[in-house]
């Protein structure tokens, strides 16, 4: 089930919100309906016995947390390795056996993934090792840690929320009428993106990547579009949860922060996926020595997170190898180079990271080591430059133009200088409007699972 779908729009969360205010904005209805929710969707994916899975981790986590707190000397460490490895072979096992068994030429297998459980999984990792650090304490509720674990908003694609994020919410009842009509506008802005944008996108950019011999400019144009269908697909997904969150008094951190305005690829990464980029700093790239053991060390270390950056999006060589592009240049950024760069103009620079993340999305979208390889040769010249053309088979005209440049527009933080001026009436005549022409959408064409559902 996913956010933008009607069952989700018209079924789940009213329902959601009658028994939620029914019960006296009960902790117990929330925690219910998300395993329903989460059930819901290992069901309609064949795959009801997964369900035990999210508890198993739910169980598991909490124990581990208890064990590392009551532990001392290296029991304690002892504790804290037993309970990461437990989630890493978890994860392992339904995400990456079959990756390893044909890459070591074993039995064809392939067990099916679990639903988010990337997400739910780093979310663990995290609660325990911030115990660890003595950032948090151990929860002695199990209830307050299933609903953590738990929470719909969250569960499936993220953010990947720490349990100092939101203790207090689960504590505290701070639902309040201005975070219920701020959650309702997150929402439907996320829609939107999703929707209005990303879904639409997406039937471009299939186009393109299904064309056999696409020229040049539309390899370009094909990277562009995905860039964008991806950015307001999960951005769009973040804005979803960030404001189903704020309606039942929870608050997310921010996931993403305008990345397409970066001026380096450092920068691209402040913003975006920002819960992901903190998670692999703060729990690998920091241990690992981050930049305190010289220049070679921290390319190292930088080429090596995002290397398994690339590898939790997916078990394919060319998440690998989009993860090395851009651990490549983060650790040029280091150098020499990335003074060059900083005294570049401003717009030499958003060049050259716009140019750095679309060829890595070229990768990333491809799937496979020839595909990609076969789209960046197009992208390079490979099939000529044959302006004002159009491939056979490449869905382009003056909507899918539109829809680009909506996108464009909506990539930069124009919305942020638009409220300066704009009045409250006109804010919720536009946001009305675009609920409007989101569920028109919703209801005129096939619904499209979020591209992060799959990570």
């Amino acid at each position: 089930m996913i956010f933008s779908s009607p069952a989700f729009i018209f079924g789940f969360l009213p329902l959601t919100f009658l028994s939620w205010f029914i019960s006296g904005r009960s902790k117990i209805a929330l925690l219910i309906a998300s395993l329903v929710f989460y059930w819901w969707g290992v069901a309609s994916a064949g795959q009801p016995g997964h369900f035990w899975i999210l508890i198993g981790a739910i169980g598991w986590n909490y124990a581990a947390g208890l064990w590392i707190a009551a532990a001392s000397g290296t029991r304690r460490k002892a504790a804290l390795f037993i309970g990461v490895f437990a989630n890493l072979a978890v994860l392992a096992w339904f995400k990456y056996s079959g990756f390893i068994a044909s890459n070591l030429s074993l039995a064809d297998f392939n067990p099916i993934p679990v639903l988010g459980i990337s997400f739910f999984v780093f979310q663990g990792i995290a609660y325990l090792a911030d115990i660890y650090g003595g950032t948090i304490s151990a929860t002695n509720s199990l209830f307050r840690f299933a609903l953590f674990k738990a929470f719909f908003p969250q569960l499936i694609a993220g953010p990947i929320v720490r349990y100092q994020q939101v203790a207090g919410d689960f504590i505290e009842d701070r639902a309040s009428v201005p975070a219920f009509a701020h959650g309702v506008e997150r929402f439907i802005l996320g829609l939107a993106k999703k929707v209005i944008i990303a879904d639409n996108l997406a039937i471009l950019v299939e186009s393109i990547w299904q064309a056999s011999n696409p020229t040049a400019e539309f390899a370009w144009l094909g990277a562009a579009a995905f860039g964008l269908q991806i950015y307001f697909d999960f951005s769009g997904y973040s804005d979803m949860a960030i404001g189903l969150a704020l309606m039942f008094g929870v608050r997310f951190p921010e996931n993403f922060n305008y990345p397409y305005v970066a001026v380096s690829v450092q920068d691209f990464w402040r913003r975006w996926h920002i819960s992901l980029s903190t998670w692999f700093r703060d729990y690998l790239y920091i241990p690992l020595g981050g930049s305190r053991k010289g220049p070679a060390r921290t390319a190292f270390n930088l080429v090596c997170v995002f290397a398994l950056c690339g590898l939790w999006h997916g078990a394919s060589w060319s998440f690998v190898i989009w993860g090395l592009w851009h651990g490549t240049f983060l650790a040029i950024e280091r150098t020499a180079f990335g003074n060059l760069i900083d005294r570049a103009p401003q717009a030499l620079r958003h060049a050259y990271v716009i140019i750095v993340v679309f060829i890595g999305w070229t990768i990333f979208r491809s799937g496979d080591i020839d595909k990609a390889r076969h789209m960046l040769a197009a992208m390079f010249g490979a099939n000529g430059w044959y302006l004002g053309y159009i491939p056979p088979g490449i869905k382009f005209d003056l909507f899918e133009a539109g829809v680009i440049v909506l996108g464009i527009l909506f990539s930069m933080p124009l919305r942020k200088v638009a409220e300066r001026y704009q009045a409250a009436l006109a804010t919720e005549v536009a946001l009305a409007a675009t609920f409007m022409i989101s569920l028109a959408c919703v209801a005129a064409q096939t619904h499209i699972a979020f591209i992060y559902f799959r990570f």
